[in-house]
């Protein structure tokens, strides 16, 4: 392998298996949360948000990427070190990105400014992998061929011979050019007088003072290049530079001024200079043209997975220092169809916590278990409004995402059957020129759904078929359970159908996935029942408590009753 071929996202990098999650059930998970709080720097966002919208559902590539993780989170020296290398492969990026429109001396100039940072992204790498003592096959695999490429002799000889062609060129840093003027003292004709290696200074006085004091070598009268310049020579050099114009020179060195055509004059002029240091540097050109098989693109792509990581870290470091449970998630087969979580929590309520300045999460986010086994996969999830059913869905969702990305998620343990895809339905607002109206749009939805899902897949529906009367809801969500319990699928089902958890019917019929209750669980403080946000898999209890949400909104019979009696009516 070489590094062209490397990657610590993917182990085998040729036959990456990605997952790609639609962009509804993106949505539904408010996956763009998680992707901001992944980034560590915004020019970041694009790579994160295809890292984990394209997951793996492979056992060996999450735990390839489990490997790295643990590294960036035990080694401060890896993490450090890889967040000085960053700037060093953007600026390579950006360097790379330059070299389709550029004059043959500033491709020389790319090309020795890109071979510089190839040495030192290299140099950095090898000191950072070697201290920080990488345990993960993948950094390990990457120190490997970093000390492959810097042990060459083509390596060390290159390394010796840049800081000499840096010098060789740096010394170049200004021009002498002679101007002559006609009778009217307008500018009739330039020549190069020579290439120096010390700058201009330009000072403001009189041109009498001048010609009456002496003055040092390379001290002028005053700065002409100023690209503020509204007018005079200073100001049509520059428009001579910054245009469009440039020609090929006529190689003499010297041309002529005409009246009628200074900027076209003018950029031949430069045109010819810059023709004349490509011939100075030539001896630099032909040193470089050794190299010429030496291309730093292969390192790029590490920008953006050294990136993902860094984030990922800093992201689950931060959530254990506001007291959130995070472990590192036993994988299992994925034939198992299994997942078994003690205290699962929703790690977006928990950034959501953080921003409202809230600390100690540990005390205030209830965390939940749930275990899809043989006892059940399919859960019928019931109970009051905000009591915290559509953050438990998300949660389970959000679980699967970090796990396979290859980050701890967010419980005391967890044993985790990889998926191979997560399908969601969530409510959405009816379209304005829909023909179906709002059950069609979900009916259409939940066929899609069954065309992609398989028995490895996760699926995630809240409140669906809520747009029909409770009748004919109750009868289709059972053919669409019996359907998943055919398919084998692993779901999480939140509504307020509670005649759905009443499964023993439904698990009656020929499937793989047995349905079980899972009830949003509240206790009674005086008249009403107070939410728990405790899930736990017990029967449905048949009550919504439309009661407290009435009284919670004012908009009990009572309630109404009071205010219309202080209206005397």
């Amino acid at each position: 392998m070489n590094l062209e071929h490397f990657s610590c996202l993917w182990q085998n990098p040729d036959s990456k298996d990605a997952i790609e999650m639609g962009s509804e059930s993106a949505h539904d998970l408010a996956l763009i949360e998680l992707v901001a709080a992944l980034c560590i720097e915004g020019r970041f966002k694009p790579h994160v948000e295809r890292i984990i919208s394209h997951f793996s559902g492979n056992v060996a590539t999450i735990g390839y990427r489990q490997e790295v993780f643990a590294d960036f989170m035990r080694s401060s020296v890896l993490s450090e070190g890889i967040k000085d290398v960053l700037p060093l492969l953007h600026e390579l990026k950006e360097l790379n990105s330059r070299e389709g429109d550029l004059s043959q001396l500033q491709l020389l100039m790319t090309r020795l400014s890109e071979l510089e940072l190839y040495v030192d992204v290299l140099n950095r790498l090898s000191s950072v992998l070697d201290k920080a003592k990488v345990e993960s096959g993948a950094l390990q695999e990457l120190q490997r061929l970093v000390l492959e490429i810097t042990s060459e002799q083509s390596f060390e000889d290159m390394k010796q011979k840049l800081p000499e062609l840096r010098r060789s060129v740096s010394n170049l840093t200004s021009l002498t050019v002679g101007i002559n003027l006609d009778a009217q003292l307008r500018p009739s004709e330039a020549t190069l007088l020579s290439i120096n290696s010390e700058r201009f200074v330009g000072k403001t006085h009189s041109v009498t003072s001048f010609l009456m004091q002496k003055k040092p070598e390379f001290v002028g009268m005053t700065s002409l290049q100023s690209r503020d310049a509204k007018r005079g020579i200073g100001a049509v050099i520059m428009g001579a530079i910054s245009g469009n114009t440039m020609e090929s020179g006529f190689g003499s060195g010297k041309v002529a001024i005409s009246a009628s055509g200074k900027d076209r004059m003018l950029a031949t002029f430069f045109a010819d200079l810059e023709k004349m240091l490509e011939d100075t540097t030539r001896p630099v050109a032909q040193v470089l043209k050794q190299y010429i098989q030496v291309f730093s693109h292969p390192l790029l792509h590490l920008e953006a997975e050294f990136a993902f990581y860094l984030g990922a870290a800093a992201l689950v470091k931060r959530l254990q220092g506001l007291g959130v449970n995070m472990c590192k998630p036993e994988l299992k087969n994925p034939e198992a169809r299994e997942d078994h979580f003690e205290g699962l929590t929703n790690v977006l309520l928990a950034l959501r916590f953080e921003k409202n300045g809230e600390r100690d999460l540990g005390n205030k986010i209830v965390g939940n278990n749930v275990d899809f086994d043989d006892t059940g996969k399919i859960f019928i999830l019931t109970g009051p409004n905000s009591g915290g059913k559509t953050t438990f869905i998300q949660a389970v969702g959000l679980a699967h995402v970090l796990c396979q990305m290859g980050a701890h998620v967010p419980a005391k343990t967890a044993s985790i059957s990889p998926i191979d895809g997560i399908y969601t339905h969530f409510p959405v607002e009816e379209k304005s020129e829909s023909v179906t109206g709002r059950l069609g749009e979900e009916s259409g939805r939940l066929n899609a759904l069954f065309h992609k899902a398989s028995q490895y897949s996760l699926v995630l529906l809240n409140e669906s078929l809520s747009s029909t009367s409770p009748g004919e809801g109750v009868y289709l969500a059972r053919d669409i359970l019996r359907a998943f319990r055919h398919l084998g699928v692993r779901a999480v089902f939140a509504t307020h159908m509670h005649e759905l958890a009443d499964v023993d019917a439904i698990n009656q019929h020929e499937g793989s996935s047995s349905l079980a209750s899972l009830v949003s669980v509240t206790k009674e403080d005086g008249k009403e029942h107070k939410r728990t946000y405790r899930i736990e898999r017990t029967a449905s209890k048949g009550i919504s408590y439309a009661s407290d949400v009435a009284r919670k909104y004012a908009i009990s019979f009572e309630q109404l009753l009071d205010v219309l009696e202080k209206r005397n009516l």
